[in-house]
């Protein structure tokens, strides 16, 4: 199995260069457009900071579109695409990856021998697309998985850190969730304020490649 390819990895010492977790989502009437929309919103909430959205050609047939939330060099990235037409299917399918490399693989990999593949790929997910209000997206991650602590790459985490993303991150996402007055115009200025001071707090208004 899959999981026991990577304890025998592990067991030897080997180093992952890179490991990707993949989720197919059918039948969900949803487009990849859909997640990188939110983006310029509050909608989405992410530790990504770059964002691009590329147009699929194979000759003259649209082989679909994929969103890169992310940057293709960084240790870690989601692309989400249209499966489907990538595959010349009239299907309704569409593929999110989350693809680790360097010392993000490797931290991926032992999450999946403790906790299971799907397990361990959900909760990286989850942590790495922290919220989004795309209904297809936040269903497919749905389900019966166990919540556990990500180990640290680098920094250990703070108490400020933990707060932010037990009380904070939670609360910010109850607000946007329900709709509270006013909650998105407060979150948009703060965002809007960070962007003219040349610093990133979450998702930037205006992404960059």
């Amino acid at each position: 199995t899959e999981s026991d390819l990577l304890v025998h990895f592990i067991k030897l010492k080997g180093n992952f260069t890179r490991l990707d977790f993949a989720m197919d989502i059918f039948d969900s009437e949803g487009k990849p457009e859909d997640l990188y929309n939110r983006w310029h919103t509050p909608g989405l909430i992410t530790k990504a900071r770059s964002v691009n959205i590329v147009q699929g050609r194979r000759e003259k047939e649209n082989t679909g579109t994929t969103v890169y939330i992310g940057s293709r060099q960084s240790e870690r990235m989601i692309r989400i695409y249209d499966k489907g037409k990538q595959s010349g299917l009239k299907l309704d399918w569409l593929r999110a990856e989350l693809e680790y490399k360097g010392g993000r693989a490797n931290q991926l990999a032992s999450a999946m021998t403790k906790y299971g593949v799907n397990n361990g790929g959900v909760v990286h997910m989850r942590q790495f697309i922290q919220f989004t209000d795309v209904d297809w997206f936040e269903k497919a991650l749905q389900g019966e998985y166990e919540e556990f602590e990500i180990e640290s790459i680098g920094r250990p985490e703070t108490d400020h850190d933990k707060w932010l993303r037990k009380v904070v991150l939670p609360a910010v996402s109850e607000a946007i969730r329900t709709k509270t007055p006013g909650f998105l115009e407060a979150i948009q200025a703060i965002l809007q304020d960070a962007e003219d001071e040349k610093y990133q707090h979450g998702p930037s208004l205006t992404p960059t490649n």
